[in-house]
């Protein structure tokens, strides 16, 4: 694992206009024990989304910094546009190794989403509860969009 998300590193932070994901890279990423070694000046990822449908981030290691749009397609389809940027100097390896990385992670993260989805498509729970804590910016989202529903 590259980036240490135990509570004590991770950072969750919600801001008037934004909110936040940041992390910090473990040592054993940097020491190259897996897929992934973020070398280069990048020593925490950082995601920001800004409501309703847009993220920025930066992954560990190069210069680099990419922009996600999140397009609705019916109630339950989402299509992902993702546009990369690096800062000069990157070379076509590094580029392919980040974005195969990120390219994962981001794989993993639609996976888990989507068991998600199956369990409260069953009709076994018929209400969730949100981990005050480790879900504040799962909260923060559903208050901004029933603040833009309501007005």
């Amino acid at each position: 694992m590259v980036i240490d998300v135990a509570p004590d590193a991770y950072r969750l932070q919600v801001h008037p206009t934004f909110s936040s994901q940041v992390g910090p890279v473990r040592a054993s990423a940097l020491a190259g024990n897996g897929s992934y070694t973020p070398k280069g000046d990048v020593t925490e990822s950082q995601y920001h989304f800004l409501f309703p449908a847009t993220t920025i981030n930066i992954a560990p290691g190069i210069p680099n910094l990419s922009i996600e749009r999140w397009i609705p397609d019916g109630t339950k389809r989402t299509i992902e546009v993702t546009d990369y940027f690096f800062g000069p100097g990157v070379s076509a390896e590094e580029i392919e190794e980040l974005v195969a990385w990120d390219t994962h992670v981001a794989e993993e993260d639609v996976a888990l989403v989507e068991a998600v989805q199956r369990g409260l498509d069953s009709g076994m729970v018929p209400q969730g509860r949100l981990m005050t804590a480790s879900e504040q910016l799962i909260a923060d989202f559903q208050r901004r969009v029933r603040d833009a529903l309501v007005g």
